[in-house]
């Protein structure tokens, strides 16, 4: 008898485990497994917890929430500060009253100056598309915050965009915005297409992109990219990887090896 090629079905308990097992790196893979994904279709439940927390990791990470902040519930609190993508780099700088007007003059002057330069936005192309924990409306365009955390449904794709440069994302990604001055998202898993200049960070390496297009896929074997035109870079711990137009290249996950 042939073995059985169905999905296994993973109760609300497994499915918050692996959740936490997927956002620390701890687990044997880059991204979330197929169990999991069918997990997060049919329960709204797990799927707005699995969203809160790329939220929280994302926002803590770019130091756009302070350590001051909580959340409702305490166990989500305390898995995103340990699921840090990066250290906080948010510090309080305090400043004479004396010069506080000079100050504010000074940060308008250079709002006024930088009016007209792009924007990051993140926009949806259709279907089920989160910024945060707000759904983004089909063809609406709102602007990035730096960490934001975004993902799209199985139904749902979305467009990162600053001036002529672009990442889409297709449908079950997730991502956070990592600059508002260029170009540049964290990926977590899924399939985006970028185009123009733009850097793509993973856990384990980054993708670099100057005036070309490629695209990219973050599975449970490893991310895959696809050189189309223009100067295409992956760099991780094994160094600096070039990649010609019209050449594929996979990069395993790195695996875990328990030491006896």
């Amino acid at each position: 008898m042939a073995p059985s090629s169905r999905i296994p079905v993973l109760t609300c308990e497994a499915a918050l485990e692996e959740i936490h097992v997927f956002l620390d790196g701890r687990g044997p893979t880059g991204a979330k497994s197929l169990p999991l994904r069918a997990h997060l279709v049919r329960c709204p439940e797990c799927d707005a917890k699995y969203r809160e927390l790329v939220v929280g990791i994302a926002s803590i990470s770019s130091g756009a929430r302070t350590t001051s902040e909580t959340y409702d519930n305490p166990e989500t609190e305390r898995h995103v500060r340990r699921s840090l993508i990066a250290p906080e780099t948010k510090h309080r700088l305090r400043l004479p009253r004396s010069i506080l007007p000079l100050a504010i003059i000074a940060v308008i002057a250079i709002l006024i100056a930088r009016s007209g330069e792009p924007q990051v936005v993140v926009k949806s192309l259709g279907g089920t598309v989160y910024r945060g924990t707000t759904l983004v409306v089909a063809d609406e365009s709102v602007p990035a915050s730096n960490g934001d955390g975004c993902s799209t449904g199985v139904d749902g794709r979305a467009e990162v965009v600053f001036g002529q440069n672009s990442i889409r994302f297709e449908s079950e990604s997730s991502f956070s915005i990592e600059r508002l001055d260029r170009l540049a998202v964290r990926m977590f898993d899924g399939r985006a297409s970028a185009s123009g200049t733009a850097l793509i960070l993973f856990a384990s390496g980054a993708l670099d992109l100057a005036g070309g297009s490629a695209s990219v896929v973050v599975d449970d074997v490893g991310i895959t990219i696809e050189s189309k035109s223009g100067k295409v870079e992956y760099s991780d711990a094994a160094g600096r990887h070039v990649l010609t137009p019209g050449t594929t290249q996979l990069y395993e996950h790195l695996r875990m090896v328990e030491v006896r």
